[in-house]
């Protein structure tokens, strides 16, 4: 299981809304005074922090510090339907338009349909799995003081 500390924001009957900060390897690194790849992340995010919903069955409340996890098979999962998904659907379509001989124009324009058609799919099968990918408080933290 992947884990994360995170506050509760709000609760609510089927669980809470929590709020963790996200890390990036640029915070530990030496170089990151003059590393172009730091300035960027610095720049493209103003709001370090990540909101999500977390199932539990404890009683919490607001302000409490957990440890929220989601368990790798499923990660690996989303991510597969996500990124694979799409990608079989340009390389299909790619294949296809050499084996049926068209220009570059035809190709282009099946190639960014499939992919675009491949995406869409992605999505619908990511909505009948999403249960599989749920986030769960795993265990209240003790109050930093």
């Amino acid at each position: 299981m992947i884990e994360e500390q995170a506050r509760v924001l709000s609760v609510n009957d089927s669980g809470v809304w929590v709020e963790t900060l996200r890390k990036t390897t640029c915070s530990g690194c030496q170089a990151r005074q003059g590393c172009g790849q730091h300035l960027i992340q610095t720049l493209a995010s103003e709001e370090n922090s990540i909101k999500v919903f977390a199932s539990t069955s404890e009683p919490l409340s607001k302000g409490d510090l957990v440890m929220i996890g989601v368990h790798e098979h499923a990660l690996l999962k989303a991510s597969v339907i996500m990124y694979l998904i799409p990608l079989v659907a340009l390389a299909t379509a790619l294949f296809g338009a050499k084996e049926l001989h068209l220009g570059d124009g035809a190709t282009f324009f099946l190639g960014i349909t499939c992919l675009l058609l491949g995406f869409l799919s992605a999505k619908q099968v990511s909505e009948t799995a999403k249960n599989h990918c749920r986030v769960k408080v795993v265990q209240r933290l003790p109050l930093r003081g």
